[in-house]
């Protein structure tokens, strides 16, 4: 009884959330994340809409890891380091040298967004019709109780990866202010309710400069935090607020976008055209762009809203300035022997916004083209690139069978590139060799 009564001094009520925890810290210390996706430990509770108390039915229900596994992170970072360097002594090539301490830190930022993302999905549950939920399984570690449901705020939207994830007093107190904050030791059983409040909306639309519109384009609000983060740190995430698919835009462009947590956002818009094939059966051209609120291009550049607990803002129109964009033409060529690669990736990097980056595919003649783009210096970059060849033989049974062999690989090429009022022609990537050829599983 006296150890119950401890246990309660932790339990965390405003008026936004209700955590009642049992058997374990709530506030404060530090544990890892999980080493394995995996524990004995359960985790259950209850529910609710704020507004009307009723059962948030079928909300989707996840633990997110409050660290990152440090290990982890490392062990992957030090096998992409090897295979760097094995390649690059395979090849020679000199456009391959180790990564930097920035390119590094970047590679450290996205594995631990990716490792804590998929711990996530692994410890997720769907409340039941009186809210109830029960996530089983759960390893030790901390963890906030994030939830997704239709029109209600995700408390945890407010906040950055780096800040879930901080050991810093002060934040993990700001934090579990707004999210129950539970701590695994072993295999015990713990309860955390929760009580949702409506969330903010963002609406708008999307047109072209001619003033068509911008119809089948992916909208997602990213916080302000995101918006401005320093190289090194975890790239933003798309914020779907209450939704759990991406937002698109209506025949007419408009947008809706739900459950946002208090805070200010930008919008951030994408389109992606359907892949083509070609008569051979490969894939054809492929067409992505990127743009942010202010019609804008760059992530750093976008302008934000502020919004309050369940207001509406109705007043966002993002442009696409069709002429202020263009487009880059090329080929990639083999050093050796000057052949064309028909398979592989074309990418653009710059060093004052690492967040732009566009790409398309090499085509079946080797050439390239890259739509979207403002102007500026880049560099553009092959990878990736190999030759595949097809040939289709007759079984015994009559039937056909076609085997695609990779007959030659080649290690990455880049050139600079000036776009400036114009589109640029006439591109031309090298490529060096790399290693020997090897084989592609047959198709039917």
């Amino acid at each position: 009884m006296r150890l119950a009564s401890l246990l309660l001094l932790f339990a965390v009520i405003t008026p936004c959330v209700r955590a009642q925890m049992v058997g374990a810290q709530v506030v404060g210390g530090f544990f890892p994340a999980p080493a394995a996706t995996t524990g004995s430990a359960i985790v259950t509770g209850t529910i609710l809409c704020g507004d009307n108390s009723r059962p948030a039915r079928f909300a989707r229900v996840s633990l997110t890891p409050a660290a990152t596994d440090d290990a982890a992170i490392q062990s992957r970072v030090d096998a992409m380091q090897k295979q760097r360097e094995q390649a690059r002594s395979s090849t020679g090539d000199s456009k391959l040298p180790p990564l930097t301490d920035q390119q590094l830190a970047m590679q450290r930022a996205s594995l631990a967004q990716q490792i804590n993302s998929s711990a996530q999905q692994s410890n997720s549950s769907i409340a039941d019709l009186n809210g109830r939920y029960t996530i089983t399984g759960v390893a030790p570690g901390a963890y906030y109780v994030r939830v997704k449901y239709a029109g209600y705020a995700d408390a945890l939207d407010q906040f950055s990866f780096d800040q879930i994830t901080s050991t810093d007093a002060e934040t993990i107190k700001r934090l579990t202010l707004s999210a129950p904050r539970i701590v695994i030791i072993g295999a015990e059983e713990q309860r955390a309710d929760v009580r949702l409040e409506r969330g903010a909306i963002l609406t708008g639309r999307i047109l072209f400069d001619d003033g068509a519109p911008a119809a089948g384009w992916t909208v997602s609000a990213l916080p302000e935090s995101s918006l401005h983060s320093s190289p090194g740190t975890v790239p933003a995430m798309l914020n779907l607020g209450s939704q759990t698919q991406p937002p698109q835009t209506d025949d007419l462009g408009n947008f809706r976008i739900t459950g946002l947590a208090p805070g200010s956002y930008g919008v951030r818009a994408v389109f992606n055209a359907p892949f083509t094939m070609t008569a051979n059966g490969r894939q054809g051209r492929m067409l992505s762009m990127t743009l942010y609120s202010g019609d804008t291009f760059h992530m750093g550049d976008a302008t934000t809203y502020a919004l309050t607990a369940g207001a509406t803002r109705s007043d966002i129109s993002i442009t696409v300035p069709l002429n202020k964009i263009r487009s880059i033409r090329g080929s990639v060529v083999a050093k050796s022997d000057g052949r064309n690669p028909n398979q592989g990736t074309i990418s653009i990097a710059t060093k004052d916004d690492p967040s732009f980056h566009p790409y398309t595919n090499i085509n079946a003649d080797g050439s390239f083209q890259l739509d979207g783009i403002p102007d500026g210096t880049y560099n553009l970059v092959a990878s990736g690139a190999s030759i595949i060849e097809t040939n289709t033989t007759k079984t015994a049974d009559g039937s056909t069978r076609t085997l695609q062999q990779n007959t030659h690989r080649y290690g990455q090429g880049s050139v600079a590139v000036v776009v400036e009022e114009a589109d640029v022609s006439g591109v031309t990537v090298v490529v060096p060799d790399a290693n020997a050829p090897r084989a592609v599983a047959p198709t039917q």
